[in-house]
């Protein structure tokens, strides 16, 4: 029983890390873009 809540909880921080990772890709993307053109 105590297992299904971490492994949950893991997999919702690797949810939400891989969500702030990709915004932030697109920022850098979004500046790099700006700056150049």
């Amino acid at each position: 029983m105590p297992l299904y809540p971490s492994r949950w909880m893991a997999a919702s921080l690797y949810l939400k890390n891989g969500f702030i990772m990709k915004s932030l890709n697109t920022l850098v993307i979004l500046t790099s873009v700006i700056s150049t053109s």
